[in-house]
């Protein structure tokens, strides 16, 4: 008869230790979970050859209902001198709930009170995660895009709560910068923890940093002042400027520079610095690596005070600036302290979702920030919890959603015409010749040759350059000419016209000088024909010719030769008066 062999396998897992697998474990455990089966629900649902582009993102990007988003429909924020509209206090609603918090009423003196946000039931699975049951029918779960396994997901609960802030997309020109600032009038820090007297503690403060291009700084001071005129708002320009101040530098007794600089800035309601400022602080916010202590240091090394003080908000305006995350102003900004973080963008994601990943680095949004390859794994193998999770951490209007809540004045176009000088006219209409011969057609547009071919790419791509290089010399005659990019310093009007008066005057030499040519090789051609009084009249019209252009050559170099001489003699007299007999 037959025999048979029953074979049991058992598969065991190792209790989470909550440090994530790398790609090369990945690789491993990717087998298992292919073999047991063992997927997320949400991961069959997405398409393998779908890839995940920009708009994934802005349709992701969460949208407060106009039912379930109206506690501040009626509030008056304190010292907010704006008027919010509708989708602006819905914003500054979410924002608050992100910052774990929500309105609960205005007290007598017109101060907001703000409670507590409830939090999810603790039967809400952290982000990624699905329940299972083993062989024994108990619970356990697993995340199938961190590629691990656990009985207990509280850690996970309490790792996503302890996020706060997130992403302020809002469209361009729905008001980024009033909903910040209403987010800082309305939640403010609690009593601060009181500080260690250990020199390596935090300072804590009740101040919002906000980095900014250095375009758009004097324009958050300007919105600032114009919408929350009683905040206490500073720039701050950098470590090296301030040690450079003599005011910073008026020493107290016992007190450091960093010590000062500490003090100044957690005393302000706002600071203002900037990407470049970060960027050079990357120096001055990480330790300096350990050395040989043979030689004594000769100067004291400066520390950031921003890595010193535990901020209580920090917002990046334009904050695709750090989007691939390895750059000096996002190191710092990772660093920074913080209770509350915010990525203000309009463009958080333009061609690549990769530049994502930054944000959520500076978000310190684990285990994304510090396991590059789970975002990686989302991106590719786990497409379907990409709108899930931005959906969690990010908002966005646009105008078409909000146009029937926004007011805005009437618009008017106002046209002026701007005539070229005859300058700009001759130089343009040159361009245009040229560029036209070259495209194979007439000054009227008609084909120079029968099998002329408008859609022919080659032609196609000529006439788009063309069109660019004509634009370009509407703005300026040196433009548009293909050397640009070398241009340093672009010549006045005045100055390019004397400039075409030289390149007219050798073209029109180079072409006498042929003509001349011509005519001399013309009469030695009859020089030996019977024709030889012929070819003496053609040399002698030749000599009448080029006599006067002869005299003007000499007295050009002559004049060349004197001025080369005075400066000479000019030189040798400063030479000698620089040292009297």
């Amino acid at each position: 008869g037959m025999h048979h062999i029953h074979f049991t396998l058992t598969v065991n897992f190792n209790e989470a230790t909550y440090a994530l697998r790398n790609a090369r474990q990945r690789g491993i455990s990717q087998h298992v979970i292919d073999v047991l089966r063992i997927h997320g629900p949400n991961q069959s649902l997405a398409d393998p050859n779908t890839a995940i582009s920009p708009s994934s993102f802005y349709q992701a990007a969460f949208v407060p209902s106009r039912q379930d988003f109206n506690d501040l429909k009626d509030v008056v924020i304190p010292d907010l001198e704006a008027t919010l509209y509708p989708f602006q206090r819905r914003a500054v609603q979410w924002l608050l709930m992100k910052e774990g918090v929500k309105y609960d009423g205005t007290d007598p003196d017109g101060i907001l009170q703000l409670t507590d946000c409830p939090q999810p039931p603790t039967a809400t699975l952290p982000f990624s995660f699905h329940s299972l049951s083993d062989v024994n029918g108990q619970r356990y779960y697993m995340s199938d895009l961190y590629h691990l396994v656990t009985r207990d997901v509280a850690p996970f609960q309490q790792a996503e709560k302890s996020l706060r802030g997130g992403i302020l997309a809002e469209e361009m020109g729905l008001g980024k910068t009033v909903e910040i600032i209403s987010l800082i009038l309305t939640h403010e820090r609690g009593p601060l923890p009181r500080t260690k007297s250990d020199s390596h503690a935090l300072r804590p403060t009740s101040a919002t940093l906000i980095v900014t291009p250095e375009t758009l700084q004097n324009q958050w001071l300007s919105e600032f002042n114009k919408h929350a005129p009683n905040l206490l708002v500073m720039k701050y320009p950098g470590i090296k400027v301030w040690a450079k101040d003599k005011a910073m530098n008026v020493e107290k007794e016992g007190e450091s520079l960093l010590a000062r600089c500490i003090a100044k800035l957690a005393n302000c309601d706002v600071i203002i610095t900037t990407y470049s400022v970060l960027q050079a602080e990357l120096h001055f916010a990480v330790a300096p690596p350990a050395r040989s202590m043979r030689y004594e240091k000769r100067h004291e090394r400066h520390t950031s005070p921003l890595v010193q003080i535990d901020w209580w908000r920090i917002c990046l305006d334009e904050a695709q600036q750090i989007d691939t995350g390895v750059s000096s102003a996002a190191k710092v900004a990772y660093l920074i302290p913080r209770i509350n973080a915010w990525a203000v963008t309009g463009t958080p994601v333009k061609d690549d979702p990769n530049d994502l990943w930054g944000l959520l680095l500076f978000l310190q949004y684990e285990p994304f920030a510090s396991y590059q390859v789970v975002w990686k794994a989302l991106l590719h193998t786990h497409k379907a919890l990409f709108g899930p999770l931005f959906n969690r951490i990010a908002i966005r209007h646009s105008k078409r959603a909000v146009r029937d809540e926004l007011r805005l004045p009437s618009q008017r176009r106002h046209i002026v015409t701007m005539p070229f000088t005859a300058i700009e006219e001759h130089h343009y209409q040159s361009q245009f010749k040229a560029l036209v011969v070259r495209a194979g057609l007439s000054e009227q547009g008609t084909p120079l040759e029968a099998d002329w071919d408008p859609d022919d790419p080659l032609v196609v791509e000529y006439m788009k350059k063309a069109l660019a290089c004509l634009r370009q010399t509407i703005l300026h005659p040196e433009l548009g000419s293909g050397a640009a990019a070398k241009v340093s310093v672009y010549k006045t009007l005045a100055e390019h016209l004397e400039t075409m008066i030289e390149h007219s005057e050798a073209s029109i030499k180079s072409y006498q000088r042929s003509y001349l040519i011509a005519k001399l090789s013309k009469g030695q051609l009859l020089e030996n024909t019977p024709r030889v009084k012929e070819a003496l009249q053609i040399w002698d019209e030749v000599r009448e010719e080029v006599e006067p252009i002869v005299f003007d050559a000499r007295e050009e170099l002559n004049r060349v030769l004197e001025v080369a001489r005075q400066e000479q003699s000019n030189g040798v007299v400063r030479q000698d008066g620089d040292s009297p007999d």
